[in-house]
């Protein structure tokens, strides 16, 4: 995915202070600053409009990559994490699959059982089963396996008619 020259040409462009920075477009005198169209902080890749035709590397998984590869060409860890601005943590860190077999397994034999319920009597019933989970977790899974119901609106029941009250001619009388 990415090619030797990606990083030589990223090389150059690495530089967090006093290094190449745009310049600010020029403005006609005593009229207020406009808005910032020119790249206040250098990154990686496209630098201010200039022709480019590669992306960015911009998420951690890209930059790890960019990483690996200038490893491979002779490079220190730290010098590659310090080149693509990768903190080395974030090189270190190894994702954690999500398992959700059981959730999912007895989501789907509550809503089999009970299929007008929704999602917060399902969390609820859950819980009560002894699946110690976060209801935002439990959501995600929920709408994962589309099982959102549709809520039942409330019936207007129609306006009835007002008619004037009626005075009375006397006590207790009316």
């Amino acid at each position: 995915m990415y090619q030797r020259w990606h990083f030589l040409q990223l090389e150059g462009q690495v530089w967090r202070y006093g290094g190449q920075r745009c310049r600010p477009p020029e403005r006609p005198p005593g009229r207020k600053c406009p808005a910032k169209t020119h790249c206040s902080q250098p990154y990686l890749g496209d630098r201010c409009g200039q022709n480019s035709a590669h992306k960015k590397v911009r998420r951690p998984d890209d930059k790890r990559e960019a990483v690996e590869l200038l490893v491979q060409e002779k490079l220190s860890v730290r010098q590659a994490c310090k080149l693509v601005s990768l903190p080395r943590s974030v090189m270190s860190y190894k994702k954690v699959q999500r398992d959700d077999s059981s959730l999912i397994d007895a989501l789907n034999q509550l809503v089999q059982k009970h299929p007008s319920i929704g999602f917060w009597k399902c969390y609820y019933r859950l819980r009560r089963k002894g699946f110690t989970c976060n209801h935002k977790k439990l959501y995600r899974v929920y709408t994962m396996l589309k099982l959102n119901i549709r809520r039942c609106t409330k019936r207007r029941i129609p306006q009835r008619i007002k008619q004037p009250l009626v005075v009375p001619q006397g006590l207790n009388k009316g």
